[in-house]
């Protein structure tokens, strides 16, 4: 009989390919030792014992959960115990466990029975969805986070790292080749840059996100009765051109250390920034002051 895979048997990573091809030779000396579990035809924990099974040509153990207690719970607890993984494999386990609960608490709301109430302009409120709105977005990734045994800051560079990164960056994390601190890094960027900066983190080269430089703007029309100087017009704009440069490449800096920062640093550096964003107003306005005078 064909298995399709549930849900929470994507949860952990799958084996790498020396790993799969020890356990496929295991199970041809020893025989399969530990079973397959199933739920509703489908296979909830055993993707690589049953793939393994299937590549060997032998009748794979399946056994049926007995539906105690909580599927995630009992899924989890079984390969916690007998799987090696690292801190970012646990943020990565943990992103996928959020994402199963917070999609269960919206199928039991749909199921539950709505009670609607009037809203202050007189429109029907479905009171479910108004509770879902005012529950605080962070209660399922800490659930899953303490399950797990992992750090809820782990936890949310992992999300990003899956929401943003490629299939790629992805699995080499998921893999334990990659730590989720670089992997954040990778995952901001473009997607058709992350191939080759997944490469230089692997060689431990730095991870330096492409600055993102605005081209200067084109030159505008001049204000009514504000005939300037063609020379100088060039000349302001090749001097806001270079400002505009610099402060994309000092922006991507900033941005690269940053993420590098520990917490406890992290007031102070909105400190820092916010001086600099007061020193460029400073600027502005002093540029501004000049526009006027020579209007």
């Amino acid at each position: 009989m064909q298995y399709e895979f549930h849900e929470v048997a994507n949860i952990f990573p799958m084996m790498s390919e020396a790993e799969f091809g020890g356990l496929v030779e295991d199970i041809k000396n020893n025989g399969q030792i530990e079973p397959i579990w199933v739920h509703q035809q489908k296979i909830i924990d055993g993707r690589n014992r049953y793939n393994a099974c299937l590549e060997i040509g032998v009748e794979p153990i399946i056994k049926q959960w007995d539906c105690r207690g909580s599927l995630v719970s009992f899924v989890t607890s079984l390969n916690l115990h007998r799987r090696h993984l690292n801190a970012s494999q646990l943020g990565m386990v943990t992103a996928r466990i959020e994402c199963i609960f917070k999609k269960d608490a919206g199928e039991r709301m749909r199921a539950g029975k709505a009670i609607d109430t009037l809203a202050p302009n007189g429109a029907r409120v479905d009171q479910a969805t108004q509770n879902n709105k005012s529950t605080n977005e962070g209660k399922a990734l800490m659930q899953a986070a303490k399950m797990v045994g992992s750090g809820y800051g782990t936890a949310l560079r992992a999300k990003k790292v899956i929401s943003k990164g490629t299939d790629e960056l992805v699995s080499t994390v998921d893999r334990g080749e990659l730590n989720l601190t670089k992997a954040e890094k990778i995952a901001v960027l473009p997607k058709e840059d992350q191939a080759e900066a997944i490469k230089d983190a692997l060689s431990n080269e730095p991870i330096k996100p492409k600055p993102v430089i605005t081209p200067p703007s084109t030159k505008p029309d001049p204000p009514k009765g504000f005939l300037p100087d063609p020379e100088g017009t060039e000349k302001l704009y090749e001097i806001l051109g270079s400002i505009n440069e610099t402060l994309g490449l000092l922006v991507g800096h900033a941005e690269t250390e940053l993420i590098n920062l520990p917490k406890n640093t992290v007031k102070e550096a909105r400190y820092r920034v916010g001086g600099c964003i007061d020193a460029i107003h400073k600027s502005a306005e002093r540029l501004e002051i000049f526009y006027k005078m020579y209007k």
